[in-house]
């Protein structure tokens, strides 16, 4: 039944695939955080997958993984973009509000995308890492195959015209088909998440329009996905392990 349901599926997805679909580069792809996938970018899962080829017998503890989960912290989004500021917002609310059509409340504790995490927590988060890394290594990335499943995200778009793909699911397949060398990946956008957040939206986002951010925190959280590459979030988590 869930084959079934599989296949199904993908003639959806194949008919819709020229507006819902994109074959794009690492470097147009990044995290909820402005991570960048690609070569230029710094990415913990990345960085950690190079230290495990290094040396496949490395423990947790010694990657970048445990460091990424137990030091990057952030209070809110306009933290990570640098933007000093005593307001405080949920970690998860962009001034657009979320990516997600439906609001969800989202704990740190338990997110892959930050920490502080448990030492279970982490460990566990490595083994998955590396047997997806083992997997994908072995079998290459294959969305139309049960049962397997499409990188998910949704795309800002600049006044200048450029673009970011965020990824919301499958930033573990990102990563890994980034170290892996893919110059191209095959990723969707899905009903669920917003398809597409416009900078010329500004002045009616969510948050923007109720107060709660100024149009340039606003544009400082936008510009954090087009002017950073990760490295934000590396000095933010050395700078934590001086403090």
């Amino acid at each position: 039944m869930n084959r079934f349901r599989y296949q199904l599926g993908n003639l959806i997805r194949f008919l819709s695939a020229p507006w819902q679909q994109w074959n794009i580069s690492p470097e147009k792809a990044c995290t909820i955080f402005g991570s960048n996938f690609g070569k230029s970018g710094w990415n913990h899962i990345k960085q950690t997958l190079e230290e495990y080829d290094s040396n496949n017998q490395i423990k947790a503890k010694d990657t970048t993984l445990w460091k990424f989960l137990k030091e990057f912290k952030p209070r809110n989004i306009l933290e990570v973009a640098g933007v000093d500021t005593k307001k405080e917002f949920d970690l998860f609310t962009y001034p657009w509000s979320s990516f997600t059509k439906n609001s969800l409340k989202k704990s740190p504790l338990l997110s892959r995308f930050c920490g502080p995490s448990t030492d279970e927590f982490i460990e566990e988060e490595f083994k998955r890492i590396i047997a997806l890394y083992k997997k994908l290594k072995k079998e290459g990335y294959k969305p139309y195959t049960y049962p397997n499943s499409f990188i998910y995200g949704t795309w800002l778009t600049s006044m200048s015209g450029a673009s970011r793909f965020v990824v919301l699911q499958g930033n573990h397949r990102m990563s890994i088909l980034s170290h892996l060398g893919y110059v191209k990946v095959k990723v969707r956008t899905h009903k669920s998440y917003l398809k597409n957040i416009s900078e010329s939206d500004l002045e009616s986002w969510e948050f923007v329009k109720s107060g709660d951010y100024s149009s340039d925190e606003a544009l400082h959280v936008f510009n954090l996905f087009f002017q950073n590459n990760g490295n934000h979030i590396k000095n933010m988590i050395n700078k934590s392990r001086i403090l």
